[in-house]
């Protein structure tokens, strides 16, 4: 566990850098936390075996992870959004240093705050350094009337020309995320420029599609402790499941949500037992409807997880045959946890061992049976 700790912290530093105030360029290892929020800091380490270094961020003007993130610190006006009387139609406004996320880079490079600071703001930069702060937000009269507060497009059609057609693109488009990196992208093409996307996909939750197919091994305690009567029946069995997982954009997607549903079949029997000289036959099916968490130990070529579901039984349907006592079949079904370890390879295959902790109470027969399943499952991710 202590070599996996060891690997988990070491990933998360990756090779980028920050430019100092006075433009320096240092180059070293960066902890990726994959920030919701504008950092306050970051941690860094010249190399993989030095000390890291907690540097504030108003320490440096911008800071990269390479080909993953950007951000830079602009000077913008944050608005007040409340007017009064001797405001006219016009909010007032202070000047403000934001950390702001780069999202496209090229000759124009689009960039994105969301923070407590203001409410969320686009930035267009040119590659000569000059920049507009993209002004689009709900402001309130003295009468209390919400109404909107835009300059974006008219100022955004001088900011960016390239053809005339363009110009009537951008009178079109909304203060949207997706519409403004649109656009931002046809005008570094129209501009014949290169561009590239940063920190775009980590913002989103992937789904993946898992069929799982594998064997259990299943043990069933049958016990009356009045008569003096345990016994203990085992056997193979198998399952089929299909999980949906939903990795959660931030942390390098070490944290899913998981949903699935799960077929499991059994038999087993013991030859002899206490007063059932003939044996004790036991079969069980159920399906399962499961709800869980995983989290993942990032390697290189792999990925170490650890998994909890809760799950609930749709359907249940055991039969104990006794050689003496009657048949039991009336079960109270109860929910199941499971517990899992497993492995990711290639980002495709999942191999996990898991457990399953449960126990029924039958109605027919003054007997406790308790259950405890392991499960060995192989499966595929196909998106």
């Amino acid at each position: 566990m202590l070599f996996i700790n060891i690997l988990y912290g070491q990933v998360k530093f990756e090779k980028g850098y920050y430019l100092t105030k006075n433009g320096e360029k240092v180059e070293g290892l960066i902890m990726n936390e994959e920030w919701f929020l504008p950092p306050e800091f970051i941690l860094f380490k010249n190399s993989i075996d030095s000390k890291e270094i907690k540097i504030e961020s108003e320490k440096f003007t911008e800071f990269s992870i390479y080909n993953q993130l950007k951000y830079k610190w602009f000077e913008i006006n944050v608005y007040n959004t409340k007017l009064t009387e001797e405001d006219s139609r016009k909010p007032k406004y202070e000047a403000k240093k934001l950390l702001f996320n780069k999202l496209v880079e090229g000759e124009t490079s689009f960039y994105e705050y969301v923070g407590s600071e203001t409410v969320k703001t686009f930035l267009v930069e040119k590659n000569n350094g000059e920049f507009l702060q993209l002004i689009n937000f709900n402001v309130v009269l003295p009468n209390e009337q919400i109404v909107l507060y835009s300059t974006f497009n008219r100022e955004l059609g001088a900011f960016l020309n390239c053809r005339n057609q363009f110009s009537n693109r951008i009178n079109k488009v909304k203060y949207d995320k997706k519409q403004l990196i649109d656009l931002i992208v046809d005008f570094n093409t129209c501009k014949n420029s290169d561009y590239k996307f940063f920190n775009l996909n980590q913002k989103k939750i992937i789904i993946s599609i898992i069929p799982k197919f594998g064997l259990t091994y299943n043990r069933l305690k049958k016990e009356n402790i009045g008569r003096g009567f345990s016994a203990t029946s085992s056997g193979l069995g198998y399952t089929i499941a299909n999980e949906l997982e939903f990795s959660l954009p931030f942390n390098k997607r070490k944290w899913s949500f998981l949903l699935d549903i799960n077929y499991s079949e059994y038999n087993s029997s013991i030859d002899s037992a206490p007063f059932n000289p003939e044996g004790i036959e036991v079969s069980e099916t159920s399906l399962l409807l499961g709800l869980g968490i995983r989290h993942y130990f990032l390697l290189d070529d792999s990925q170490l997880f650890m998994t909890i579901k809760y799950q609930y039984p749709l359907t249940f349907n055991r039969e104990v045959i006794f050689s003496q006592y009657p048949d039991a079949t009336d079960f109270e079904s109860k929910p199941v946890m499971n517990f899992g370890v497993g492995i990711r390879l290639f980002e495709r295959v999942y191999t996990e061992l898991g457990v399953n902790l449960s126990s029924e109470q039958s109605g027919s027969l003054d007997i406790n049976f308790k259950s405890f399943n392991t499960l060995l499952t192989i499966g595929y991710s196909i998106f």
